[in-house]
């Protein structure tokens, strides 16, 4: 499993969005895991590259709508994987810094 570098996002309230880059076509999607007590997934979307749209196995970027339900510094776990089950292929961790 290849490991990304942490990315830090500083929180000042409100939802936040966090954009990953994706190309489903392959079968593989990010998950989150996460602790529902201190995040929210309130929504996801996929936005193709332009020049790529309708393209086999054409990128984009997956992005999550998130809402912190904490006011303390947390590391989410994104995972890059074909099913909530599988073994990922990526591991993209994400600090949320308050």
């Amino acid at each position: 499993m290849k490991e990304r570098s942490l990315l830090r996002i500083a929180v000042a309230g409100g939802p936040v969005e966090i954009a990953l880059p994706e190309s489903p076509a392959t079968g593989y999607r990010w998950h989150l895991d996460h602790d529902p007590s201190e995040v929210v997934v309130v929504g996801t979307t996929y936005q193709p590259v332009p020049d790529q749209q309708g393209l086999a196995g054409g990128g984009g970027t997956r992005t999550f709508q998130l809402e912190v339900l904490t006011r303390h510094s947390i590391t989410l776990d994104f995972y890059l994987r074909r099913s909530p089950a599988s073994e990922p292929l990526e591991h993209q961790p994400v600090e949320l810094a308050f």
